[in-house]
């Protein structure tokens, strides 16, 4: 795909542009009263304590050398049903409050999930165990998640572990196929929620963690039949 080549789903490497609409990371990077935003291309992990892998028994994050364009790969490495990595990342905390956006979005793929894995992508509060029992576990969170072994992602809020769900399955993942996950949080009670940088359909309304620090979060265990690794080409946070 040629450079400068915008909004082609997920062929394409960068930001949707809908998602990240009002909010300018150049101008946030050279003075933070516009905001905060970050973009991880993982290019380097950049030290080990940039992030915290939790192992349910088992689970690594290393950088997946054999391409040249940065990717993480979180793998289970396991085949044990539960066991696997919860991983959530040590950069600035993001907070949804009244009159804020707080917007996330993430490029990956899943590999060797026939099965799927037990999956979670978006913002969760720090907690070493967001599925735990193959369920949701985390009491602060918005994000993508699935324990049902059958790859359909849901989505879902919790704040004080009340949870709120979309009104329908965003997404399903494909094996060895990269979607662009994503949401705005628009205050403390609406929530927008994209795939490939096309907004789902959602008639639901959302409890939000207000007021609640959360990271950009990554579960990937097993389902107990196959062994399923994620592998994160970005993710990108901002508040603005």
């Amino acid at each position: 795909m040629a450079f400068g080549t915008y909004d082609q789903g997920s062929s394409d490497r960068g930001l949707s542009t809908k998602l990240w609409l009002g909010c300018n990371p150049d101008v946030i990077r050279n003075d933070p009263r516009h905001g905060v935003f970050f973009l991880e291309d993982l290019n380097t992990l950049n030290g080990s304590g940039n992030y915290t892998l939790t192992q349910a028994t088992t689970g690594t994050f290393a950088l997946d050398t054999s391409v040249d364009d940065g990717v993480g790969l979180l793998d289970c490495a396991s085949s044990t049903v539960t066991q696997g990595g919860n991983l959530q990342w040590q950069g600035p905390l993001v907070i949804p409050e009244a009159g804020k956006k707080v917007a996330f979005e993430v490029r990956l793929k899943g590999v060797d999930i026939g099965t799927g894995p037990e999956f979670f992508a978006g913002l969760s509060d720090i907690d070493t165990a967001i599925i735990a029992g193959s369920a949701m576990a985390s009491n602060e969170m918005v994000g993508f998640y699935s324990v049902t072994d059958d790859n359909v992602l849901l989505f879902a809020t919790e704040d004080t572990g009340t949870a709120t769900a979309a009104s329908a399955s965003p997404h399903t993942l494909v094996e060895d196929t990269y979607v662009k996950l994503g949401f705005v949080i628009d205050g403390v009670s609406d929530v927008d929620i994209y795939v490939d940088g096309v907004k789902a359909a959602n008639t639901n309304t959302f409890d939000i963690p207000e007021g609640v620090p959360l990271a950009p979060s990554f579960v990937c265990q097993s389902n107990g039949t196959t062994d399923p690794i994620i592998h994160i080409d970005w993710f990108a946070v901002g508040v603005f």
